[in-house]
Formats: C-alpha cells, sequence, structure tokens
C-alpha cells in the first residue's frame, strides 16, 4: 500500500513542477510580448 502512496506523491510533485514551469514560461513571454509593445507605443 505504501508503494502506491510514494507513487501518487512522486506524480503530484512532477505536475506542480510542471505547472510551475509553464506558468514562468507564460509569465516570460507575456513580460517580453508587453515590452515590445511599450517601447513601440513610446517610440511613436
Amino acid at each position: 500500500m505504501s508503494n502506491w502512496r510514494n507513487i501518487s506523491e512522486f506524480l503530484t510533485l512532477r505536475r506542480n513542477t510542471s505547472l510551475l514551469l509553464v506558468a514562468l514560461v507564460l509569465a516570460g513571454t507575456g513580460e517580453k510580448l508587453w515590452l515590445g509593445l511599450f517601447t513601440e507605443k513610446i517610440t511613436r
């Protein structure tokens, strides 16, 4: 029974880590897009 618990804890950790990675990538992409638009508006 403890094997199932270990497997479920491992998968939960992997899922949380994956979600954190996706959130960081989306935040970085959004920042790059925002800076590109912001500098374009200022230079006009």
